[in-house]
């Protein structure tokens, strides 16, 4: 049964950038700056090395116009927050196999699991 709507938790790339160079950079390479992104990170493995809890996996329109997963830095991740996703397109990408584990659902339980994830990230990266 395909699910109607689901909790998701989402946040926007950040605008602007100076990179490890000096250069001013809009967005990502995948992503204009201001994309609403869809944060996949309901099963966070903890024991992740150091070098990759720096990044995690986003879905978002990227600039060619299609949605793509990548994993982005979490500093040029901004304003996360919680939602519902109605949009037919995302609930049907989120909820291919390799993919479903990593979203919440539209439980109590869930929006309770996505709210505290919220609390956690805004905890561990103050300045978004």
């Amino acid at each position: 049964m395909k699910q109607l709507w689901r909790y998701a938790v989402v946040g926007n790339i950040k605008k602007s950038r100076i990179d490890e160079n000096g250069i001013l950079r809009y967005g990502t390479a995948a992503f204009k700056g201001n994309t609403k992104v869809y944060i996949s990170g309901k099963k966070i493995d903890e024991r992740l090395p150091d070098r990759d809890k720096n990044e995690i996996t986003v879905m978002g329109l990227c600039r060619g116009g299609r949605y793509y997963v990548e994993r982005v830095p979490v500093d040029l991740i901004e304003n996360v927050r919680l939602t519902r996703v109605y949009k037919p397109k995302v609930l049907e990408l989120m909820s291919y196999w390799e993919f479903a584990h990593c979203w919440w659902g539209n439980t109590q339980e869930e929006f309770s699991d996505a709210y505290t994830f919220i609390k956690r990230w805004k905890e561990t990266h103050k300045s978004n």
